[in-house]
């Protein structure tokens, strides 16, 4: 959207409100709300306030057409699905993390599909975390750190560390811990 009248005009629309409808939210004329959409009028900063609460729309996005810096980060959260990621047992030597039924699953946001959690107890033996693993990761495409069988123990290392007898079961996306 181009410029203030239309996104004042469009979000009122996608409200389903008409323009008097719009002018009782905001405590003016209807003729006013007219005037602000046909761009004749702009309307003043406290009542900018008003159209944007009475919109559900960032008063800033009115006026700009984009979010404040600040706002990226929560969009972008917003726009990410919540998928349940089944979460299973760090493994022992010779078991991968599917070995078993899942111990339960944790709402993540994210659009990956392939991810599961391995819980464990931490090495200060204080508190549980959960790795979350996204399986479809290689460290040929992507750095970071990856979660490898080796000599019979399952461990964290980079992916520049990673040796050719490992066996990798992915790529360490988050670390929660749990008290």
């Amino acid at each position: 959207m181009e410029n203030l009248q239309s996104r004042i005009k469009s979000s009122r629309v996608d409200q389903g409100l008409s323009q008097a409808a719009l002018a009782d939210l905001t405590g003016v004329s209807q003729p006013t709300v007219a005037n602000w959409e046909n761009g004749s009028h702009t309307p003043r900063h406290s009542v900018l306030m008003r159209i944007g609460e009475a919109l559900g729309v960032e008063p800033i996005w009115l006026l700009s057409g984009s979010f404040a810096e600040g706002d990226k980060a929560v969009q972008n959260y917003m726009k990410r699905p919540i998928r349940h990621i089944p979460v299973y047992s760090w493994p022992v030597s010779g078991q991968t993390f599917a070995a078993g039924p899942a111990r339960g699953y944790l709402p993540f946001s994210t659009h990956h599909d392939h991810l599961l959690g391995a819980l464990r107890l931490r090495e200060d033996e204080e508190a549980y975390e959960v790795i979350v693993l996204n399986t479809q990761e290689h460290p040929s495409t992507k750095p970071g750190r990856y979660i490898v069988a080796r000599d019979k123990a399952v461990i964290m290392t980079p992916s520049s560390d990673i040796l050719s007898d490992d066996k990798i079961y992915g790529l360490m996306v988050a670390r929660l811990s749990y008290y």
